[in-house]
């Protein structure tokens, strides 16, 4: 189980496996969560490049394949019982 500095993220109850388009592998809901979190972050990057005309083409398609990981990663995240008020705050 994945605990950040605020507590853990899940309570364990949801034992199902997920897939992932990253990985290409199913990974339980901590690992979706934590990369669901890194690939929101790497879109806002993205698309922060490319609205400050760097490398604007390259950094657009970068974004938008990265938000659709992101869609796919978030789906069994929405309304997940098993998250915490701490995993739950990751998905904002």
């Amino acid at each position: 189980m994945l605990t950040s500095v605020c507590g853990p993220v899940d309570d364990g109850s949801d034992r199902r496996l997920y897939p992932s388009p990253i990985k290409k592998a199913e990974r339980p809901i901590d690992k979706i969560l934590l990369a669901y979190h890194a690939v929101a972050n790497m879109v806002l990057f993205y698309r922060q490049c490319a609205e400050n005309g760097h490398a604007v083409e390259r950094c657009h398609a970068q974004a938008q394949q990265l938000a659709a990981w992101r869609d796919a990663l978030r789906a069994p995240l929405e309304g997940n019982a098993a998250l915490t008020d701490v995993g739950r705050a990751f998905l904002l």
